[in-house]
């Protein structure tokens, strides 16, 4: 549980400390939508920690340091690995080993 709220933590303390100043953000980021959390559950002593964002993605941050999030309006599916490789595939597409925990299987 630790590690897990650790790991989020310091994400977002480096997003706030690394975050320009609202009269030096140009325009272009204006445009960008900002996200929150509307859910989130917490179950990192046994699987993770789960989240939905404003915009319906929906990820888990996994107690090994894998992420998976699932993108509906791209219909896209991220998965990275602790040591930051990830890949991006679609729900059908889904490599063999991570079909069950998508619910594919």
């Amino acid at each position: 549980a630790t590690c897990v709220v650790g790991s989020v933590s310091r994400v977002l303390r480096c997003c706030l400390e690394n975050m320009a100043q609202a009269n030096q953000e140009p325009q272009e980021l204006m445009d960008i939508p900002i996200l929150w959390v509307t859910k989130w559950v917490d179950y990192s002593n046994k699987y993770g920690f789960g989240f939905r964002l404003s915009d319906n993605c929906t990820a888990v941050l996994l107690k090994d340091g894998t992420h998976i999030a699932l993108y509906p309006h791209l219909q896209r599916i991220c998965y990275s690995t602790g040591s930051r490789a990830s890949v991006s595939f679609t729900r059908k597409n889904s490599p063999s080993p991570l079909a069950m925990e998508i619910g594919r299987a």
